[in-house]
């Protein structure tokens, strides 16, 4: 229940935001004169204030609802943290937390659904938040604005990649890689047929993309300058090359494995 000081002023605020608005047509409608404004504005005053009431109720509700909830996820990610408890959670925790704040631009990752980990040696974790604008052609574009990368297809990743074996528009999640620049060794001359039959799961796309850009922001350096990886993603008809990765979209599994899926 928010107290009768706050009421006044969310009152105050949209006073203040209804008189700007009002002044800003006004200066634009230059050709109204005394007479026409008293006949089509000042008579018909009730009119306006009909009219506008639910426009600014109906703006007002939606930002005062859209807000509360980003709150309320931030807030409910955030309690994930074992203050101290899980030292290496948590500091993967808010490593990613910084990252896709202020790297990718989402303000309030939902990290709803999340149950803190241990350490892996040899294997470094990938949070991915709940979110419908994670996507391949963001995080493509992502990196485009970092470094020079290329795809085959002009049209969207989001339009040719249209399932993933994992999507964090479905719900966060954790997938572990090997922390290491270049696809597995053992791995290397395996079709994607074969990897599948050896039920070695796989990276998407997505996952590949975030990967590519964590590296690049922390060491100015790509992954997969010697071999590349064969990714997961699902659902499409196109092979693409991301700076030193080649992007085999359509295969189902990869030569860069993860040891659990949380």
């Amino acid at each position: 229940m928010i107290t009768s000081e706050q009421e006044k002023q969310i009152v105050r605020f949209t006073e203040d935001a209804a008189n700007k608005a009002a002044k800003e047509v006004l200066v634009s409608l230059s050709s109204l004169d005394k007479e026409t404004t008293q006949k089509t504005v000042i008579e018909k005053g009730h009119e306006l204030q009909a009219a506008l009431v639910p426009v600014i109720s109906a703006k007002l509700s939606e930002f005062l609802a859209e807000k509360a909830e980003s709150f309320e996820v931030m807030k409910a990610s955030i309690l994930i943290r074992t203050s101290g408890s899980n030292p290496y959670f948590d500091q993967q925790f808010d490593y990613w937390m910084e990252f896709w704040r202020k790297k990718v631009g989402i303000k309030n990752p939902n990290f709803i659904g999340i149950a803190p980990f241990t350490e892996h040696p040899g294997y470094k974790p990938l949070i991915l938040p709940k979110n419908d604008l994670i996507t391949p052609q963001r995080l493509y574009d992502l990196c485009r604005e970092r470094f020079n990368c290329w795809k085959w297809y002009d049209d969207s990743l989001d339009s040719v990649v249209i399932k993933n074996d994992r999507d964090p528009r479905a719900g966060a999640y954790v997938v572990w890689f090997r922390d290491q620049v270049e696809a597995d060794e053992e791995l290397k001359n395996f079709s994607a047929v074969k990897l599948k039959e050896m039920n070695i799961p796989g990276i998407t796309l997505l996952e590949r993309e975030v990967m590519e850009c964590d590296h690049f922001n922390r060491t100015c350096g790509h992954l997969d300058m010697c071999r590349a990886s064969t990714g997961a993603t699902a659902g499409c008809a196109s092979t693409g090359v991301f700076r030193g990765l080649r992007l085999t979209a359509c295969a189902p599994v990869s030569s860069l494995p993860f040891s659990s899926f949380l």
